[in-house]
């Protein structure tokens, strides 16, 4: 009686199935993997930018993604021209191997690597404010680890299978042109490590087998290199900023391993988190903690001779310096309405009046929403009725003025009291989180 049997007899680095007992050729576990559909490989790239008042020549983001592949193992080669690397999530294997004389007839049959190395254009979007800005983006080089399915002897085993097409050197870590550069991090009597720069445009760099390489032959530890070219920070609102952008893989894809192997992806996708930091700093100088409130001409001249009460004033020059948003408002120890007030105690009762406390700021700094100049905002009592303002880019300090105003009608109060002295506490706060 004729039966069929399927049967994995072998997992790493091959399957084969038995047929009544007759072993077939047979793609790997892995193999069965690869030839589906695939799930994208995804990688996130994050960058930060904290200004600081005290530079306001820093404009660079950090890019703070955790690297992986070839510079962290030779950093050596990224360095110079700031690199950053990833291991992706997909390989490719060619089950069959690859046969000399045809990918001397088809280089796509060959050791076959094409990758788009063009810089591509990348829109962020701020997901709290709505506003976008461009990033520059491209694929710098590729390495990986290629897996045999017999040993050879050394280094000058593996040399000896492989002559470039484009370059007379066999030897696989030199990358054949137009790829230049190259590196290996390591190697067995089975595998080798390497590591190309790509150019910057879609063209294959190709290695041809000298011998007929039996399967499977495999890339794992597939990882990128990659250039990011951030935008300027300095004018961007405070928040995180993202996007992304996606590379096909496969035959005829932006990444492409030719036409003998099988790939178990079918897409790269990145993801762009940019987070700008907000920076408040501000500098009161000595002895601002108190204002003395007193008519612009003086007590002597502004209650001379039955005139109308004077208005009362005080004023703080301070310094700011910071980007992005901020709000500010007033915590007070004797509240009118929404302002603070001073308050002192007479034969009939306590006497309270209100203080006018507004802040001028810099040009640079408007009020938001409606881009308005920051002149003599008016700060209240509590968070809620906060005042919020824009920096328009990082700055050196920068003056700005706190104005204390008692009014007119206000002080004929205070002089229904002579000889009292009215006070009150008033705390401004500058919060950056809106």
């Amino acid at each position: 009686m004729s039966f069929l049997i399927i049967k994995p007899v072998q997992c790493a680095p091959k399957c084969v199935f038995l047929w009544g007992g007759q072993a077939l050729r047979a793609v790997s576990l892995s193999c069965l993997m690869w030839a589906g559909q695939g799930v994208a490989s995804e990688y996130t790239i994050t960058a930060e930018y904290t200004p600081d008042p005290g530079n306001p020549g820093n404009t660079m983001f950090i890019n703070t993604s955790t690297d992986s592949g070839v510079c962290v193992e030779v950093p050596s080669l990224c360095t110079p021209d700031r690199l950053r690397s990833f291991l992706t999530q997909f390989g490719a294997v060619s089950d069959v191997g690859l046969i000399a004389r045809e990918a001397y007839d088809n280089e796509r049959s060959g050791a076959f690597f094409s990758m788009d190395g063009a810089f591509r254009f990348v829109t962020l979007t701020n997901d709290a404010t709505g506003s976008t800005r461009t990033l520059r983006f491209a694929l710098a080089g590729y390495g990986a680890r290629y897996v045999l399915s017999k040993p050879v002897d050394g280094t000058a085993g593996h040399h000896n299978l492989w002559w470039g097409k484009t370059d007379p050197g066999g030897a696989w870590w030199q990358a054949p042109i137009p790829c230049f550069g190259g590196a290996t991090p390591g190697y067995t009597n089975l595998t080798f490590d390497f590591f190309w720069r790509a150019p910057h445009q879609k063209r294959s760099c190709v290695k041809l087998p000298v011998f007929d390489i039996p399967g499977p032959f495999q890339y794992t530890n597939v990882n990128v290199a990659y250039s990011l070219l951030t935008p300027n920070p300095v004018d961007m609102d405070a928040g995180t900023y993202k996007g992304s952008m996606m590379y096909s893989v496969g035959p005829g894809g932006d990444i492409d391993f030719g036409d003998r192997t099988v790939v178990n992806d079918h897409a790269l996708t990145i993801n762009f988190e940019l987070r700008v930091n907000t920076s408040l700093k501000v500098e009161f100088p000595a002895g601002s903690y108190r204002a003395v409130l007193q008519p612009e001409q003086g007590w002597q001249n502004g209650m001379n001779r039955g005139a109308a009460a004077p208005s009362l004033s005080a004023r703080h020059l301070f310094k700011i310096a910071g980007t992005g948003y901020f709000k500010a408002y007033l915590n007070c120890e004797y509240v009118i309405g929404s302002d603070c007030a001073i308050s002192t105690d007479t034969d009939t009762g306590p006497s309270q009046v209100p203080v006018d406390i507004s802040v001028s700021l810099p040009a640079s700094i408007v009020q938001w929403p409606g881009n308005l100049p920051a002149f003599k905002v008016p700060l209240k009592y509590g968070a809620e009725q906060a005042a919020v303002f824009k920096m328009g880019g990082l700055h050196g300090a920068q003056s700005a003025t706190m104005h204390y105003d008692v009014k007119a009608q206000h002080v004929m109060e205070m002089v229904r009291h002579p000889g009292s002295t009215y006070s009150g506490l008033a705390t401004l706060i500058f919060d950056v989180n809106l």
